[in-house]
């Protein structure tokens, strides 16, 4: 039997999705859509006969899918799909994308897509909360699952010539979840994956940015449990040199700007299997190394740390020592922002073990938050 990354390779159908992948489902389930309307259902249950005069608009003011219609009462409404395979998904955007829409009494729904639930999806509903409306998170099982149903059942003289294309493309999802669910069982950043067979299908990278959504879901999910809030916590996933980048920090960044506080940002990065204390510090506070010694002094970095040994001792560690790649005392991004990491490791990259530590690291930037806090406001540190 075939298995499925033969399958992916062997597929023309799959190979024309290389090159924009949500592109690519987007304008397929819009010609779905245009061909029978019927398809309107497979992202949207409640679309009924009262609803008519479809129009199906790709890209309009950058929306992925808008679908415009009358409704009985002959009121022009819209749908939203926001499709994010490998993108990620912000409230930011599907705000900017829902506040006109509502202004207008245009909005009827919006769904937001992907191959597994978002850091920001309630986990309860699968719903997201935009500007006091509901969208509806929907997996591509889901709906290609809804798709095949819909099929059976189209009289439409297009769809029928195409559909066998149209069942390969289905097959290819299920195909393509199924070899990213295989990556991601363990609940482990180990899972992180350059495999030059998933890296030609466009897969490697989905796979890594979905574990990097699981393990914020994971995080966020635990605190919740644990009834743990950390008051200024920011949290933020990014994909960068093909890693992804998780940042767990407490930021003050507001109320400096209302000049209540000395800015502090604290906390946890993870970028690939680096796991980082790092702290970006007030604007043109002129040398790293001053808060390098300040902070480590403060317990928050290993001051002693030597490159030879490429063993880190976090201060106020549950491990006292750890192995590193670091080759100088500190990395930065820039002169205000330093940053000493570990690597991940075994057992550590467990998600419950990332959890307990990155819990620990946060009440600990949290007491020197606290300590920032208290100091009288100074917009800018620069040394004598």
């Amino acid at each position: 039997m075939i298995n499925d990354i033969d399958r992916l390779k062997q597929s023309l159908v799959y190979k024309m999705s290389l090159g924009s992948k949500e592109l690519y489902h987007s304008n397929i389930w819009a010609w779905l859509m245009e061909n029978d309307n019927s398809f309107i259902k497979a992202f949207f249950p409640d679309c009924n006969e009262d609803y008519h005069d479809f129009q199906i608009k790709r890209e309009q003011s950058h929306r992925d899918l808008t679908i415009w219609f009358k409704n009985k009462d002959d009121e022009r409404k819209c749908f939203v799909i926001e499709n994010k395979l490998k993108s990620i998904p912000s409230l930011e955007q599907l705000g900017g994308y829902t506040k006109p829409l509502i202004a207008a009494n245009s909005f009827a729904g919006g769904v937001l897509t992907g191959l597994k639930t978002p850091n920001i999806v309630s986990a309860k509903n699968e719903k997201i909360d935009v500007c006091g409306v509901e969208w509806q998170f929907l997996t591509y099982s889901k709906i290609s699952e809804r798709i095949r149903m819909i099929l059976n059942k189209s009289t439409s003289e297009s769809i029928a010539q195409n559909k066998n294309t149209i069942l390969e493309y289905l097959n290819n999802n299920d195909a393509m979840e199924r070899i990213v669910d295989n990556h991601i069982s363990m609940h482990s950043l180990n899972q992180q994956t350059w495999d030059d067979d998933l890296n030609k299908l466009g897969l490697s990278d989905l796979i890594n940015k979905t574990l990097g959504s699981m393990l914020i879901n994971y995080v966020t999910s635990r605190l919740d449990e644990e009834k743990i809030n950390f008051p200024f916590l920011h949290i933020g996933q990014g994909f960068n040199n093909k890693k992804i980048t998780l940042d767990f920090r407490l930021n003050n960044w507001n109320e400096f700007q209302e000049r209540k506080y000395t800015y502090l940002k604290i906390g946890v990065q993870i970028e690939g299997f680096q796991y980082r204390r790092m702290i970006d510090r007030a604007y043109e506070y002129s040398k790293a190394d001053k808060i390098f010694e300040e902070f480590g002094k403060k317990g928050f970095f290993d001051l002693n740390y030597n490159k030879k040994n490429k063993i880190i001792s976090f201060p106020n560690d549950a491990i006292p020592n750890r192995k590193t790649s670091l080759s100088k005392k500190y990395d930065k991004y820039w002169e205000q922002c330093i940053y000493q990491y570990s690597n991940i490791e075994g057992d550590e990259a467990d998600f419950e073990n990332m959890y307990q530590r990155i819990k620990n690291d946060l009440i600990l930037a949290e007491s020197l938050m606290r300590d920032n806090n208290d100091q009288p406001f100074k917009e800018k540190l620069i040394e004598d």
